[in-house]
């Protein structure tokens, strides 16, 4: 992945989660849209992982060389 799509990528997640976490405090638990951002919330969270583990893998295949 080139890094810049990684910091894109990154940014966009950061962007996401904190509004979605400004929404969660605005939202009551009993509404739907309460667990529809928390599933966001760990979509979020598992496509931040990835992202992770993307940049890891690149950054140790290009130290190798």
């Amino acid at each position: 992945m080139h890094p810049t799509l990684g910091r894109v990528t990154l940014n966009i997640i950061f962007l996401l989660a904190v509004l979605d976490i400004f929404a969660l405090l605005l939202l009551n638990p009993a509404e739907a849209e309460f667990y529809v951002a928390i599933l966001g919330l760990a979509i979020l969270f598992v496509f931040f992982l990835l992202i992770l583990f993307e940049a890891k893998h690149q950054a140790k295949k290009v130290s190798l060389r």
